[in-house]
C-alpha cells in the first residue's frame, strides 16, 4: 500500500498544573529532514523526539512543536530571602560610602541574580517521559494520514497506469498498416530512380534490414513488463516512492524509443497520451513515501 508523505497529527495532556501539548506535521521531501521546536525544559530530549519521529514517519519534512502551558510554565516570584539579603548588601555600601538611599536602590535590587525567579516547570524523567508520549501519539495520528491519502494516492495513479497499458494494446491495430505502407513509399521511392532491375531477393533482403530499424516490439514487450512491475510494487512494498520514480524512469524511455521509431501519425497521438498520463504519475510519486 502506497503512503503520502502529507500528513497532520496532534496530541495533548496534563503535567501537574501544566497542559503540554505535541503537534506533528509532515510534508513531501527527498530525503529526511525534521525540525524540532520545544520549550527549555526539554532541550534534554530533543534528540529522542528527533530520533521517535525518524522511526516512525521515515522519509519527509518532519515540523515538530512541544508546548507546556500553564501555572507550571509561566510566570514570575520573588525569591525574598535573596532580596533582604541584596537590599542588606545595599545598605551598607551607601554607608560606607557616606550617601543614603536613593531612587536607584529598586533598579540595583534587580540587578542581583536569584531576586526575581521564573515560575518555569524543572525538567524531570515523568515530564520528559509524558512529552515523549505524547509526540508519539501525535506521530502515530500523521502516519494514519498518510495512509488514508496513500489510499487516495494509489487510485489515482493505479487508473494511470493502466491506461497508459490501453494504449499501448491500441498500438497494434495501427502497427501492421505502418509497415505495409513504409513498403509501399519505399517501393515507389526505388522506382522513381527508374534504375536496372535489382536481384529480388538481395532487394528483400535489404528490404527487411530496412523495416526492422522500425520495429518496436522489444519496447513494446518491456514497457508492459514495467507497468506489470509498477503494479506489483504498489501492492506489495511500502516506502518505496523512490522505487517506483525509478520504475517510471523505464517507462518513459520506453514510451520515447516507441515514438521514435513510430513513423505514423496515429500511434505518435498514443505515445503522446502516453506521456501525459505518465507526467500525472511523477507528479503524484513526488508525495509518495
Amino acid at each position: 500500500m502506497l503512503q503520502s508523505m502529507t500528513g497532520y497529527g496532534k496530541a495533548s495532556g496534563t503535567y501537574g498544573t501544566s497542559r503540554l501539548e505535541a503537534e506533528v506535521r509532515s510534508l513531501n521531501s527527498k530525503s529526511q529532514d525534521i525540525s524540532v521546536k520545544v520549550p527549555p525544559v526539554f532541550k534534554g530530549i530533543e534528540m529522542e523526539i528527533r530520533q521517535l519521529a525518524g522511526e516512525l514517519l521515515g522519509r519527509g519534512k518532519i515540523d515538530i512543536y512541544v508546548n507546556l502551558e500553564g501555572n507550571g510554565q509561566q510566570g514570575f516570584s520573588l525569591h525574598r530571602e535573596n532580596a533582604r539579603a541584596a537590599l542588606a548588601l545595599i545598605r551598607e555600601l551607601e554607608e560606607l560610602a557616606g550617601s543614603k538611599g536613593t531612587d536607584d536602590t529598586l533598579s540595583l535590587l534587580l540587578r542581583f541574580p536569584e531576586v526575581i525567579q521564573s515560575g518555569s516547570v524543572t525538567a524531570n524523567q515523568a515530564l520528559c517521559d509524558e512529552a515523549l508520549s505524547l509526540v508519539k501519539e501525535a506521530c502515530q495520528t500523521v502516519a494514519v494520514f498518510r495512509s488514508t491519502e496513500g489510499i487516495k494516492l494509489e487510485a489515482d495513479i493505479s487508473v494511470r497506469i493502466s491506461q497508459i497499458g490501453v494504449l499501448l494494446e491500441r498500438v497494434e491495430q495501427f502497427e501492421n498498416q505502418r509497415i505495409a505502407d513504409k513498403k509501399k513509399k519505399l517501393q515507389a521511392a526505388l522506382d522513381s530512380l527508374a534504375l536496372p532491375p535489382a536481384d529480388p531477393q538481395r532487394l528483400e533482403q535489404e528490404m527487411i534490414f530496412y523495416l526492422e530499424k522500425f520495429d518496436f516490439t522489444e519496447e513494446k514487450v518491456r514497457l508492459a513488463q514495467h507497468l506489470a512491475f509498477f503494479k506489483q510494487c504498489m501492492q506489495n512494498e511500502t516506502e518505496q516512492g523512490r522505487k517506483l520514480g525509478f520504475i517510471c524512469q523505464e517507462i518513459g524511455r520506453e514510451i520515447n524509443t516507441l515514438g521514435s521509431k513510430a513513423y505514423d501519425a496515429d500511434i505518435q497521438k498514443l505515445v503522446v497520451l502516453m506521456k501525459d498520463e505518465l507526467e500525472k504519475i511523477r507528479e503524484q510519486l513526488g508525495n509518495i513515501l
